[in-house]
């Protein structure tokens, strides 16, 4: 196997994971605005494409000439502010170089305007026959992923789906012309996530509830099923509030949020990197013990405080499994194999989810901890 080079566009620093307001903010409504106008890979047979089927106007387009070698890939990355972001970056590099392929890889660092551009500088340069993008917000960069596919550019997108359609579920989130999006955060895979935590507090409580920016549409996602799946006859969200997913931001948010609610008994944290956070601010204000502390992410790290007792249990994300999915999806096209138009690594029949489980406890933590393949 060949190692071959990969190139970067953005920081390589550990920036925070935030979104960058002033004069982008209005260019970003700009942008919104113009954009407007579930099953396993290996288990779904329908709503599958194939590279013969680039022949009408919104269908995927040809496979480069060359096969697989012939693939020019642009990774448009998040950033890496976080180690879910570190562990995409390497996976879609250490399976493009299985195949000797290089990246290029762009980092957003959570901003939708800087996302834009270089989609947009990308475009331009007609370097790259291949984009595997993980959208800050799908609306803003519509066009830019519509106007790739209309140049003949192979598209998977991941983590959340192109335009508006993370509102949807399943098949729905794939954007015609695009090879595949590669999902499961989608608006059932939260109900899920709030469905648990309900049902494991029958009597309801006083409820903070921590996200990420309010751009993002993953937070838009979590405050939506939080309303939906916490009865408000059993629960009271005392206060929810928008993070940049950073540990010292989710630290100094939920200090203020806990030390403003001194009743609130359950905290819910939508990452991990902000969960840390919140533990340390629980010790601080001696409130751990009559805090239940629901996380999604599962970390190494927090698979540790869920065994210590420290945080109540943690809703599993595969980041690697995304990124190196992305990446077969492309490759897979190319050698006209079927490949589902949604590809969702989130189920209880994913091989490498210890017994199908999606929910980390004090019970499994530790087959989840010896599992290579789902800790990070």
């Amino acid at each position: 196997m060949s190692t071959s080079p990969v190139k970067y566009s953005g920081s390589r620093r550990r920036l925070r994971r935030g979104i960058s307001f002033g004069a982008g903010t209005l260019l970003a409504a700009v942008l919104l605005a113009a954009c407007a106008s579930s099953n396993h890979r290996s288990a779904v047979s329908r709503s599958t494409t194939t590279s013969s089927e680039a022949t009408a106007v919104g269908a995927i387009p040809a496979p480069p000439k060359g096969g697989v070698k012939a693939l020019k890939i642009a990774f448009f990355s998040l950033g890496t502010s976080n180690t879910y972001l570190v562990k995409a970056q390497d996976g879609v590099v250490s399976e493009a170089q299985k195949y000797g392929l290089s990246v290029h890889i762009y980092e957003a660092n959570f901003n939708a305007v800087t996302q834009y551009d270089q989609l947009a500088t990308a475009l331009s340069s007609g370097s790259y026959n291949a984009f595997i993008i993980d959208p800050v917000s799908g609306q803003p960069i519509c066009s830019e992923i519509k106007q790739a596919i209309s140049k003949h550019i192979l598209v998977v997108t991941a983590i959340l789906p192109a335009c508006s359609l993370y509102t949807l579920n399943g098949v729905a989130q794939w954007e015609p012309g695009e090879v595949a999006n590669v999902g499961g955060q989608t608006p059932d895979w939260w109900d899920g996530f709030f469905q648990y935590i309900a049902a494991q507090n029958p009597n309801g409580g006083k409820v903070i509830i921590l996200t990420g920016p309010t751009a993002d549409s993953l937070t838009a996602q979590t405050d939506t099923a939080a309303k939906k799946e916490l009865p408000a006859s059993k629960f009271t969200i005392v206060s929810n509030q928008a993070t940049d997913y950073t540990t010292a931001d989710g630290y100094k948010v939920a200090y203020a949020a806990l030390e403003a609610n001194p009743s609130a008994n359950i905290l819910i944290s939508n990452y991990s990197g902000v969960t840390l956070g919140v533990v340390s601010a629980a010790k601080a204000l001696g409130r751990l013990s009559s805090l239940k502390i629901y996380d999604a992410g599962g970390t190494t790290q927090i698979m540790d405080l869920v065994k210590a007792g420290e945080v109540q249990a943690s809703y599993i994300l595969l980041p690697y499994r995304e990124a190196t999915e992305s990446v077969k999806a492309l490759v897979d096209y190319v050698e006209g194999k079927p490949v589902p138009k949604f590809i969702n690594p989130y189920t209880s029949s994913d091989p490498v989810l210890p017994h199908g489980q999606l929910w980390i406890t004090k019970a499994n933590v530790d087959q989840f901890l010896a599992d290579s393949a789902v800790a990070y």
